[in-house]
């Protein structure tokens, strides 16, 4: 519905659905347009960042560029193993065998030539695209690029995902944010992969018994 709105010219504003319930007022499924509409009359609503369309489509592109990575990866590790394969096939490769590596092999190249294809696409929108301030896609990315430790796919997913414009937000700890970094994010991340582990753990020294046919199985 966004989409279809944005296409037909429409002002939208994508509001934090927190702020609005913290606002003194009235609040219902009924009653929620008017009360948005109310607020919205008083100024009372803050907007959030909406990354433009051609953001939008290099953030899809770059995060499917990615989990194709990281399968490549994951399996061409077979290339750089053919020694080990040879000695754990010894005397007993058959026809099976040979099937699976196959289609592992061949699911690598494809994998290969797709990865390709999304990096020609990114460049070609890179190539053809300036922010609103006037600067070019490609000259952000490049400059990202000179930080130690962020090669051109990285600068490329960092534009993907926060834009060009830095305008938009209003300090860096407004950027922190909306990308997901603020340290009270991070703490709060932090004490949930904690409490998951302990979980795990407990549940691994207390396996709980399990009821089959009425019965307790211990």
């Amino acid at each position: 519905m966004w989409y279809e709105l944005e296409d037909r010219g429409f002002e939208l504003m994508l509001v934090n659905a927190r702020h609005v319930k913290i606002l003194p007022g009235r609040k219902s499924d009924v009653l929620d347009a008017e009360w948005l509409a109310e607020l919205l009359e008083h100024g009372l609503l803050r907007g959030s960042f909406v990354p433009p369309a051609i953001i939008r489509e290099l953030r899809d592109l770059t995060r499917y560029r990615k989990r194709l990575v990281q399968s490549h990866t994951s399996e061409a590790r077979l290339r750089s193993k053919h020694a080990e394969l040879q000695k754990a096939l010894r005397g007993r490769f058959r026809e099976h065998h040979a099937v699976m590596i196959g289609m592992a092999l061949d699911h690598v190249e494809y994998l290969e030539a797709s990865i390709g294809q999304l990096d020609e696409r990114i460049d070609a929108l890179f190539a053809a695209n300036t922010s609103e301030a006037g600067v070019p896609f490609s000259v952000a990315r490049d400059r990202l690029a000179t930080i130690p430790g962020i090669a051109k796919r990285a600068a490329e997913s960092i534009i993907a995902e926060i834009g060009v414009d830095m305008s938009r937000f209003p300090t860096a700890g407004h950027l922190a944010s909306w990308a997901g970094m603020a340290r009270q994010q991070h703490q709060r991340w932090q004490a949930t992969l904690r409490q998951d582990h302990q979980r795990r753990q407990m549940a691994r020294r207390n396996p709980q018994p399990m009821r089959v046919g009425g019965v307790t199985q211990t």
